[in-house]
């Protein structure tokens, strides 16, 4: 039974509806007390409502004896026949018609969990991991933990904590001790931060992240996707693999997550890789696992896989790529043997072409959008061209930052997409230092092809020198010595140069070792916020008014799901009123939209229908 639902202790009450003087959720709460204790006189009615439910009813005692007499509950006359008025029975507080929570923190998230509970929006997620769990336990026979033997609904309410952590502004699961949440009221039950910690510990050591990846993929396939990395900061003394952080501009530890969201902008994959690990090394065997799960041919991403070999690997795996030129790789228009395909909205003129000087081996298509002031080059490969119009190019590509780098700063902001989750380390060998000992190895083995050619000459030098001092050459064999003398000279610079790469090499030392992280706690959490992400965005966008609501999801976030409000619950329906103080008369209007759309969405929980309403300060 959801927390906020007890139907056996509801009896008939009448329809309540807002007054001149006294609002929905006041008149609840008189009907509440008066009809538990008809004898209480009103004014001891009014100390109640002040002292247990904070709430003041400004209206004088008159108005509340019409009230009780409309509802045919006023006092009899003459002295209460109970000796203690406004007390409450255990019979009465059985009789109680209605739930009220006058203060109720998170209205709005408490809305968005009936809407999740009413689309079995966690059935899949709590399915593959059931099926992740039992496939563990045949494979592990000899193991035993408790999150082997948990029960579904176990199951669901720890991760249904976990789940809506962001939305009440906890990152790491430690806060959970020292921050106010609504747990209690939103799904039943309320954590502690170790009993959380230790439940994503056992999903760790299960290793369910990758077995949830499908709850992420769309009902309807889609026809592509975009790909982007998002690299997080690991702050340690450990010696670590390190990598550029890009919010941060360093060089550091941490991790990078590659993620990949369809056009409709739904997150549906994710995997983590060190951050020494560039992107163009894994895109092939990532896109290809992307294509298994979901059938996705066409991918596009940003310049840092541009590349004429990337291009030519992706046409022979037949896939799509697009992406944009580098700037320094050509200088105008005249580049290309070019033909017009038409215009954007903004006038740009769009040419499609190839190079004017053939590159063998190059399968790219080039798109060129010509702007008064520069250049903008896109390529693909020949699937691209298969299935988009050239001019349709630039927009698919331009839709990246919305879909891709806007949803990485909004997960950021309240999907806790920063947070490091899990410290263990997986120590192996020190790439750094095979990559520089690769690096110094190549140019020696350059360096010993350079010696042994010079030797040779020196060797066919020699031999002239000897025949023209047998032939009794004058100038020649002056000539002839002094191109050995150079010759000689130049071997022993490539001698020493020699020399000093083999130093290097042995400065570098003995092979060592270095840790990476240990991803499989992150991954789960990365995979929970992509799965709030989509969870919100078809919430939001499910609105039947949404094209008359100009913000965006951050806003909808910030005045709808985070306000408080007030919970009423009556014999045949469900209310919350949603708080609007401190709201600007914008916002205030942007909220009376969302509730419109959200009451056109016949949201229900125990066969009652849910009113969402603005809360309005009395007259």
């Amino acid at each position: 039974m959801h927390p906020l639902t007890d139907t056996s202790k509801y009896d008939s009450s009448p329809a309540f509806c807002f007054g001149k003087k006294v609002n929905e959720t006041q008149m609840t709460l008189l009907w509440g007390l008066v009809s538990k204790d008809p004898e209480c006189p009103s004014r001891i009615i009014l100390m109640r409502i002040v002292e247990y439910h904070r709430e003041e009813i400004t209206v004088s005692i008159r108005q509340i004896n019409r009230l009780r007499e409309k509802w045919k509950l006023n006092r009899a006359k003459g002295r209460p026949c109970n000796p203690n008025p406004g007390t409450v029975t255990d019979s009465d507080s059985q009789a109680e018609p209605v739930r009220i929570i006058p203060n109720l923190p998170y209205a709005g998230l408490h809305v968005f969990n009936d809407w999740m509970d009413q689309k079995d929006g966690f059935s899949e997620v709590l399915m593959l991991l059931k099926k992740a769990i039992e496939v563990y336990r045949r494979e592990h026979g000899e193991e035993s933990f408790p999150l082997l033997y948990h029960k579904d609904k176990t199951l669901e309410l720890h991760f249904k904590a976990l789940f809506y952590g962001p939305l009440l502004g906890i990152g790491k699961l430690t806060e959970f001790d020292i921050k106010e949440h609504p747990l209690e009221t939103l799904i039943g039950r309320s954590y502690q931060g170790s009993t959380l910690n230790q439940f994503l510990g056992q999903l760790e050591r299960a290793d369910v992240g990758p077995a949830l990846m499908p709850a992420l993929l769309p009902a309807v396939p889609k026809e592509l996707c975009y790909i982007d990395g998002h690299m997080i900061a690991f702050w340690t003394k450990a010696s670590m693999h390190k990598g550029k952080i890009t919010m941060l501009g360093r060089i550091m530890p941490g991790s990078q997550a590659v993620v990949a969201h369809n056009e409709e902008g739904y997150g549906i994959f994710v995997e983590y890789y060190p951050p020494d690990i560039r992107l163009p090394h894994i895109i092939l065997n990532y896109c290809g696992k992307i294509k298994s799960a979901s059938g996705i041919e066409i991918f596009v991403i940003d310049r840092e896989v541009n590349s004429v070999k990337m291009a030519s690997d992706f046409h022979g795996k037949g896939l799509g790529l697009l992406s944009m030129l580098d700037k320094n790789e050509y200088k105008d228009l005249s580049d290309w043997d070019t033909s017009c395909e038409g215009e954007l909205e903004d006038g740009s003129k769009v040419y499609s072409g190839q190079w004017k000087k053939p590159r063998k081996g190059d399968p790219r298509e080039f798109v060129i959008v010509e702007r008064d002031d520069r250049l903008l080059v896109y390529w693909g490969t020949p699937r691209v061209k298969e299935a988009a119009d050239y001019c349709d190019w630039p927009v698919l590509y331009s839709q990246r930052t919305e879909i891709q780098e806007n949803s990485f700063k909004r997960m950021i902001g309240h999907g806790a997409l920063k947070t490091n989750y899990g410290n263990k380390k997986i120590t192996g060998q020190d790439r750094h230092q095979q990559r520089a000992v690769k690096k110094v190895e190549e140019t020696l083995a350059a360096i010993h092809s350079k010696k042994e050619k010079k030797e040779e000459q020196i060797k066919l030098q020699y031999e002239k020198v000897k025949e023209s001092e047998h032939k009794g050459h004058g100038k020649r064999l002056e000539q002839r010595l002094q191109n050995l003398d150079a010759a000689e000279k130049e071997l022993e610079k490539i001698g020493k140069k020699e020399q000093e790469k083999r130093s290097e090499i042995e400065s570098l030392g003995p092979p060592k070792e270095r840790s990476d992280r240990d991803f499989r706690k992150q991954l789960i959490m990365t995979f929970r916020t992509l799965l709030l992400e989509n969870a919100l965005i078809t919430f939001f966008m499910g609105l039947p008014n949404k094209s008359d609501i100009k913000e965006g999801l951050d806003t909808f976030i910030e005045i709808f799901l985070r306000r408080g409000g007030t919970y009423l619950e009556t014999h045949s329906q469900i209310v919350y009123q949603i708080n609007t103080s401190g709201l600007s008369t914008g916002y205030k209007e942007t909220l009376e939209k969302i509730a419109q759309g959200l009451n056109l969405m016949n949201l229900s929980r125990c066969e009652k229908p849910i009113q969402i309403r603005l809360k309005q300060a009395l007259a």
